[in-house]
């Protein structure tokens, strides 16, 4: 799957890099605003804030983002109650700010596609309260760990 992905990446940018350009629409100095939404794996949809600002070389930013969720579930006896904190820095590559493709993309006025890694603290609160005919479980867990990932846009 990855392989698939950089190979995809690569054709698009050999693609992109025969049209002909203008100025980039993202470059060093620039400040970005974006919110999205997070899918966080049967922990709910999440909500995202991010803040980039283009730091080197037309090719590489830097910011932080904070990312929120809540998820409150209940099914045949079972209810979980799940809420995530978790503000984290992010460092953004910009392909089209390579020297190798800054004027010979069309679309580099337009858009800005990119891949971001990002890391940060998350802070949790997590309860489950399971009822049965012959069984009562409940358990609760907050606490603090690393989070990492990356996220791609344009």
């Amino acid at each position: 799957m990855r392989q698939q992905w950089i190979i995809g990446s690569m054709t698009a940018l050999a693609i992109a890099s025969q049209l002909n350009a203008a100025e980039l629409c993202f470059k060093q100095g620039d400040n970005a605003i974006g919110a999205g939404l997070n899918l966080d794996f049967g922990q709910g949809i999440g909500l995202s804030v991010a803040y980039d600002r283009g730091a080197i070389n037309d090719m590489f930013s830097f910011g932080g983002e904070l990312n929120f969720s809540v998820d409150n579930t209940s099914y045949y006896g079972h209810d979980q109650h799940y809420t995530y904190v978790s503000p984290q820095f992010r460092f953004g590559f910009h392909p089209f700010g390579l020297p190798g493709l800054q004027g010979d993309v069309a679309v580099a006025d337009k858009i800005d596609p990119y891949v971001v890694a990002h890391t940060g603290p998350t802070f949790w609160n997590w309860k489950i309260d399971t009822k049965g005919s012959n069984y009562s479980f409940k358990t609760k867990d907050d606490g603090v760990h690393m989070a990492y990932g990356i996220a791609a846009g344009i």
